[in-house]
């Protein structure tokens, strides 16, 4: 742990009994830069012997804006895979230094991309996996190794630069409480998936299963390891498609 002035940052969810969420994302306190010097400091003497580095969620305040670059450099130099899923700004920034795998959701990729605001997913949407695949592939040409784009219900598009190719992974249909902590969800299947495996297809099966099952559960994030295992094997019997990479 780092030590740092301020107060615990607070995420409050609230759902009501029709389904609808609001969510109050708290600031976190902001940083100065000798705290995130030794933020990196404590990263590189913890990464020997980790297979990955989750950089997940949103930097605080103060942080430098190539926070996440400067960590996957970190992790490179440790032998370890480095995993980004952040905010649009904080993910164009890090793709320079050329992370293993970014895995922003739809809206977040195009928003990265553009620097816009990305268009909001609907279910209604009948090109989400065109746009999901033309966003994975524009984020490797702009740096990052692999790219994987969630896109809710209807699945993910994973660019593989190494490969040639761009694959999309259809999602399973499930009953959903409440898809808070889905992406989160996902991104944790990802990387247990990666500590056995070079598999990008199979992390990207894995981290469905888990997202889904994260859904069909109230408490944000919660899953039952034994509905993943179920789920994982219906993600496997979907059809994939792929195309070449230009």
């Amino acid at each position: 742990d780092v030590p740092m002035p301020g107060d615990t940052r607070n995420a409050i969810i609230m759902i009501e009994q029709g389904g609808r969420t609001t969510i109050v994302n708290e600031p976190g306190s902001t940083i100065d830069a000798d705290t995130w010097r030794r933020y990196c400091a404590a990263i590189a003497t913890s990464l020997p012997g980790h297979r990955s580095l989750a950089c997940s969620g949103s930097l605080p305040p103060g942080a430098p804006e190539d926070g996440y670059g400067q960590l996957v450099e970190l992790a490179h130099q440790a032998g370890a895979l480095a995993v980004v899923d952040t905010a649009p700004g904080a993910l164009r920034a890090a793709l320079a230094s050329g992370p293993d795998l970014v895995k922003p959701n739809l809206q977040e990729a195009e928003a990265a991309i553009t620097g816009a605001s990305g268009l909001l997913l609907t279910d209604a949407d009948s090109d989400v996996r065109e746009r999901a695949m033309d966003a994975a592939a524009t984020l490797c040409r702009l740096g990052a190794r692999n790219a994987a784009v969630t896109a809710g219900a209807h699945g993910v598009a994973l660019a593989e630069p190494a490969k040639h190719r761009v694959r999309w992974f259809p999602a399973v249909k499930v009953d959903v409480v409440s898809a808070v902590g889905a992406g989160d969800s996902f991104l944790a299947g990802v990387l247990l998936a990666l500590e056995t495996t070079d598999d990008w297809g199979a992390a990207m099966r894995r981290g469905s299963a888990t997202a889904s099952a994260s859904c069909e559960q109230l408490r944000a994030g919660g899953v039952d390891p034994d509905r993943v295992a179920e789920l994982l094997r219906l993600v496997a019997q979907q059809p994939e498609t792929a195309r070449d990479l230009p």
